[in-house]
This record gives structure tokens, C-alpha cells and sequence, in this order.
């Protein structure tokens, strides 16, 4: 993993440098799984939500659920009530039209996964 992050570092200030907004969310969605998986959860929730945020502002629905989708398969046990109940909702609406019948799938598996989290830490 030490590798990809260097790798997937370079990528992104090459796309933030270059104005492909669309490339760098997908960027910043495959640093934030690198961050994750090294232990960096902090870091791999910015760049999770940096990639939706810069998604939705190109109009890649789909782009910046993907990256909300990872960040709950990721992080989900570690975000807070109110955080969990946010993604869940935010999941549900960026995603609600994907076609794509494996998202579908995903999506509901984290939302249960993220509400029932959240219904036992109530």
C-alpha cells in the first residue's frame, strides 16, 4: 500500500493541477482507499468526501456516490451516529437511479449496515 499511495499522490496533484475535476475525484476515491487501508481513517474520510463533493460539483452522481459508498463500506463502524445517519440518507440519493445492478446491491448491504449501526447505538 505504500506504493499506491505514492503512485495515487502523484495522480492527484497532476489532476489538480490539470483541471480534470473528473479525474481527480476517481483519484481522490482511490487514495482515500489506500489511506484507509493503511490505517490513516482521518485522512481516508477527507479524501473520500473531497472525491464526492468534487463528483457532484461535475454532475457525476454516480461518481460522488461511488466514493460516499466507499467511504461507508470503509469507515462506516467508525463514524458517529449523526455521521452514519447522514451517509446513509446521502447514499440513498446519489445513488436512488444508478442502473448499475451490483451498486444497487452495495448500497443497500452499507445503508442496512449503517442504520442498524446506528439504530443500536441509539
Amino acid at each position: 500500500y505504500k506504493l499506491a499511495d505514492e503512485v495515487i499522490n502523484r495522480a492527484v496533484n497532476v489532476f489538480e493541477l490539470a483541471d480534470g475535476e473528473a479525474l481527480l475525484a476517481e483519484a481522490l476515491t482511490t487514495s482515500g482507499i489506500v489511506s484507509s487501508r493503511r490505517g490513516r481513517f482521518t485522512e481516508a474520510q477527507k479524501k473520500l468526501e473531497s472525491a464526492s463533493k468534487i463528483a457532484e460539483r461535475c454532475s457525476d452522481y454516480e461518481g460522488a456516490g461511488l466514493a460516499l459508498l466507499v467511504l461507508a463500506e470503509e469507515l462506516g463502524d467508525r463514524l458517529t451516529h449523526t455521521e452514519g445517519l447522514q451517509l446513509a440518507r446521502r447514499l440513498r440519493n446519489l445513488l436512488a437511479t444508478t442502473q448499475r445492478r451490483s451498486l444497487q446491491v452495495r448500497v443497500q448491504e452499507s445503508v442496512t449496515k449503517l442504520l442498524s449501526k446506528n439504530l443500536r447505538s441509539s
